[in-house]
């Protein structure tokens, strides 16, 4: 990764990613920012081996809204947004919202490219 990318994913509050989805619908990621590590408590490298460590810290009551956003906006090949709960490792309660933008690849895979943020002061504020 060049010094440029790093520095300028750096800037975003949250993390800069880049994953594939697959026909068989399996999941990988290709680039992960640092922010990562603030958001989830997991390396860039953990997830890059098993991207089911992200998934994995999504509330279950938020799973069916998650997949469905995730799913329409595939079909559609339109924009991901939405809004979510996650556990970290350490027990932290956080919400991220998600935008992704989806590239349709020449094999029937999709490439999204995006930005994951924090949004549990916000959320706590509206409460």
């Amino acid at each position: 990764m060049s010094q440029e990318v790093n520095e300028f994913s750096q800037a975003i509050p949250g993390m800069v990613y880049q994953f594939r989805v697959n026909p068989d619908g399996s999941w990988q990621f290709f680039y992960l920012s640092e922010g990562i590590y603030q958001l989830y408590e997991i390396s860039p490298e953990a997830a890059y081996a098993d991207y089911h460590l992200i998934n994995q810290c999504i509330l279950e009551e938020d799973c069916a809204s998650y997949y469905a956003s995730l799913e329409l906006a595939s079909q559609n090949r339109t924009q991901w947004l939405n809004e979510y709960r996650i556990c970290t490792a350490s027990g932290k309660l956080k919400w991220l919202r998600t935008q992704a933008l989806p590239c349709p690849q020449y094999d029937g895979r999709v490439l999204w490219n995006g930005i994951l943020i924090d949004i549990t002061e916000h959320k706590n504020n509206e409460a």
